[in-house]
């Protein structure tokens, strides 16, 4: 249930008018665990950025027994900008980060980036919708293993980026 302002807003920010690929569905206000609170929606670097549209989806039966992909459209606008007509890396990077702790906290595991790696195939053009996936594929006691890659096509045949990445299960 939306009870602010600022929740409308990012709902409305999140939504880019995809349609949920067979096998996954929108993620819920539960699937957010650190964006519950409005307080966090509205400080929450991404979702402050105008022209970075993007619209997660959660797998709703599992790879693995334990583990939900997620897979989502990203369109980056002008203000992503790096080299002239291109996405800047730090963007990608930025973007690639959220999406392997949305798989996280999809997983209903709170966890913070350790480690992240990334290999830059090719660049990104401006104003585009691109398609990324997300995958949890390894639990050791307190690491979790992810990847993800962001394709130019939705049927993942051409590669943009990919990064490999440990995150640290939270101590409470």
């Amino acid at each position: 249930m939306i009870k602010s302002m600022n929740a409308k807003l990012f709902k409305r920010c999140l939504n880019t008018k995809t349609v949920t690929p067979s096998g996954y569905r929108k993620p819920t206000d539960d699937d957010l665990l650190w964006l519950k609170d409005d307080n966090m929606k509205s400080r929450n670097f991404l979702y402050s950025q105008r022209t970075l549209k993007r619209d997660y989806f959660i797998q709703t039966t599992p790879f693995y027994s334990w583990a939900k992909n997620v897979k989502g459209v990203v369109y980056f606008g002008n203000t992503c900008e790096g080299q002239p007509g291109f996405v800047h890396g730090g963007a990608t990077a930025a973007v690639l980060d959220e999406i392997l702790g949305f798989t996280c906290f999809s997983n209903k595991l709170l966890a913070s980036t350790s480690n992240l790696n990334i290999n830059y195939y090719k660049p990104i053009k401006l104003n585009n919708v691109i398609f990324i996936h997300s995958q949890l594929y390894n639990v050791n006691n307190n690491d979790i293993y992810l990847k993800a890659s962001i394709f130019q096509d939705e049927q993942r045949q051409n590669k943009l980026i990919e990064a490999h990445s440990v995150w640290k299960v939270l101590k409470k």
